[in-house]
Order: structure tokens, then C-alpha cells, then sequence
């Protein structure tokens, strides 16, 4: 996966340059402008461009389909909630539509967390609906890992919690750079970046029909992001992600950004990411 996205960056530094050999016969100064925005693109691409980890050359797998369910899978409609007469969230409304990307985006404090909570039933909120297809099976990532049993080895979790053939995990699992031998370590040994990537390998290796991820590249190196964002790239179903690493949501490509505390949907534009962060 990592080793696909070199290529496809690689791919992309070598049209952007192409581009601008076109611009360059631009002389005025909105063609200069254009020409410096495409230079700083290219670098940053190319600054970001990670090694390519021996372990993740060549290896190839396929996903299974998520399950199918209704054109919205999950509608939240008018949502509110407090804490100690504080209002977290005030009316919140929110269709997730059938194998939509949905990035959630606010400050520290603005209920992203508090909504998410609400949607996996760990919340209960004052006021308002949710409604969820009967074949809807939701798959949640947080930085708590509180579905590991720490005592037991990778593989005898996976065995205990993936329905799907060894043959078919394998080469999964070595796209998140978990070799064969790893596999026999204890998960309470993993570094938090492994847990991170176990974390979201289980979810792919499950039938889940909607991911909701909350801060999945948070203290991750860069190997390590791009490894997930490779994966999440690959799957089909429905997903509400949050994350302030910019080349993850421009990665993800978001058709759509929910503001909170405002309240407000807004479409994705590739740039405008920075904005809302």
C-alpha cells in the first residue's frame, strides 16, 4: 500500500511539473502566483514521500465487501446534549449515505468526541433521534484499544474475532507491516504505533459496513499514517473519520466535512482543509 502511494505521488510530482513547463510562458503576476503554488504542492509531496519499508514491497490482498444496507445507513436528527447545564452539542442533524467519506471536523472541546460517543450508544443524549439500518454494523477505532485482551498474541485474537481464512489475513496483515513471526508476540508488548495499526487492521478484516474513526494517526510516524491512509483508501463502506493530519483527509477525500459546534455541512474542496482544522 505504501509502496502504491510512492508511485501515485511520484505520478502526481510528474504531471504538477509538466504543468508548470506549460505555465511558465505566463508572464503576469497571477501566472506567477499559479507557477509558486504548484512549486510549494510539489515540495511538500515530495518532502512527505516516506521510505518504502521492505516488509510492504509487492504484497497484494483484497478486501472483502462490506454488507449491504439502504441508501443512508445512519441518520442522526436533532441531537443535543449537556453536561452540567453546558450545552456539548445543540440540534445536530447528519445522513451518513451509503458508502460515504465524512470527515468531522471543530476545536478541542466541540463535541467531536461527545457525538461519536453517542452514535456507538455510549451516550445517551437529551433530545433527538438516531436511526440505523437493521444490517448497519458499525466498526469504531479510538485510542483506548479496549477491545484488546493484552494477555493474548495477535494471532489468537484474530482467530477469535476474524471469520475470514488464514490465507486471506496473512498478506493483510503484512500490508500494516506485521511479518508472520509477529504475529506470535503478546499485544500488550506492541508499541502504541502497533496497536494503532492492529487496531485498524482488525476493522478491516471484519464486516463492517461504516468505520468511525477517531484520531486513528495520532502519534504515529509517517511510515506508519501512510500505511493506514493506504488501507482506509481500499475500503468501501461508509466511513466518519476525525483527524487533523492534512495529508490524511486530502488522502481520504472526504465528500463531505461536518463543522461542530456550528453545526454545518459542507462539501470537500481539495486546499480548503486548513481552514477547518
Amino acid at each position: 500500500m505504501i509502496k502504491k502511494k510512492h508511485e501515485n505521488d511520484t505520478k502526481q510530482i510528474t504531471r504538477m511539473k509538466k504543468s508548470l513547463q506549460k505555465m511558465a510562458s505566463g508572464a503576469t503576476e497571477k501566472g506567477a502566483r499559479a507557477r509558486a503554488n504548484v512549486q510549494t504542492r510539489i515540495d511538500r509531496i515530495t518532502e512527505k514521500l516516506p521510505e518504502l519499508p521492505k516488509e510492504v514491497k509487492g504484497i497484494k490482498f483484497t478486501l472483502p465487501d462490506p454488507r449491504h444496507t439502504s441508501e443512508i445507513p445512519l441518520q442522526v436528527k436533532n441531537l443535543s446534549i449537556s453536561f452540567d447545564s453546558k450545552p456539548i452539542l445543540i440540534d445536530v442533524s447528519l445522513a451518513i449515505r451509503r458508502g460515504e467519506r465524512i470527515a468531522l471536523y471543530g476545536p478541542n472541546g466541540a463535541g467531536k468526541s461527545t457525538f461519536i460517543k453517542i452514535l456507538m450508544g455510549r451516550l445517551t443524549p437529551d433530545t433527538g433521534e438516531i436511526i440505523k439500518d437493521p444490517e448497519l454494523h458499525i466498526g469504531y477505532y479510538s485510542q483506548e484499544f479496549e477491545t484488546f485482551d493484552f494477555e493474548k498474541t495477535i494471532i489468537e485474537m484474530i482467530e477469535e474475532q476474524c471469520s475470514l481464512p488464514l490465507m486471506q489475513i496473512y498478506p493483510i496483515l503484512g500490508s500494516f507491516n506485521f511479518p508472520r513471526p509477529q504475529l506470535y508476540q503478546k499485544i500488550g508488548t506492541l508499541s502504541g504505533g502497533e496497536k494503532t495499526r492492529l487496531s485498524i487492521a482488525m476493522l478491516m478484516l471484519q464486516n463492517y459496513n461504516l468505520l468511525i474513526l477517531d484520531e486513528p494517526t495520532t502519534y504515529l510516524d509517517m511510515v506508519s499514517q501512510r500505511t493506514i491512509l493506504e488501507a482506509l483508501k481500499t475500503y468501501k463502506g461508509s466511513m466518519l473519520f476525525v483527524s487533523h493530519t492534512e495529508e490524511f483527509v486530502e488522502g481520504l477525500s472526504p465528500s463531505r466535512i461536518m463543522l461542530l459546534p456550528e453545526n454545518k455541512i459542507k462539501y470537500w474542496i481539495p486546499k480548503d482543509i486548513s481552514n477547518f482544522s
